[in-house]
């Protein structure tokens, strides 16, 4: 089985940003907030997770995360925003994870990651559709701090 590493560099009220790597790929990732692991509020803990192929009614094609602590139906999925609601900014998210081809800003200047079908299909095909071992780590100094 293969395996992907999910960098989070930074986190704020306006999503958690990563990177997603492997040996021949790399794309930005963007998540939620770090809210002490709240369901439909939080990023995931850090941590391995087993990444199966799943077609969701919503999403479409995309990958479930498994045996996530204290949550169901983590998803990597296309999105582009990952902000908090509570703070006033948007988000496509409830705890999953988006994939984008690139990171900027809305007109607003929310964060945001982009080209997320793009990156998805990408991920897709270089998977070749079949599960993955996805480590997800904060990157030192990254503090994720409960919020």
């Amino acid at each position: 089985m293969n395996t992907m590493t999910l960098t989070r560099e930074s986190t704020s009220d306006e999503g958690t940003l990563g990177i997603l790597r492997s040996e021949a790929l790399e794309m930005s990732t963007g998540e939620l907030p770090w809210r002490n692991n709240r369901v439909g509020l939080s990023c995931i803990p850090p941590g391995s997770y087993v990444c199966t192929p799943h077609v969701s009614p919503r999403h479409g094609k995309c990958f479930w995360l498994k045996d996530v602590p204290g949550r169901t139906e983590i998803l990597i999925h296309a999105a582009n925003y990952m902000g908090s609601t509570a703070a006033g900014y948007r988000t496509d998210l409830l705890g999953c994870i988006a994939v984008g081809m690139g990171r900027g800003e809305d007109a607003k200047g929310q964060d945001m990651v982009l080209k997320s079908r793009i990156a998805m299909n990408k991920l897709i095909e270089y998977t070749e559709n079949k599960p993955f071992m996805l480590e997800i780590i904060n990157e030192t100094g990254t503090e994720m701090e409960v919020v």
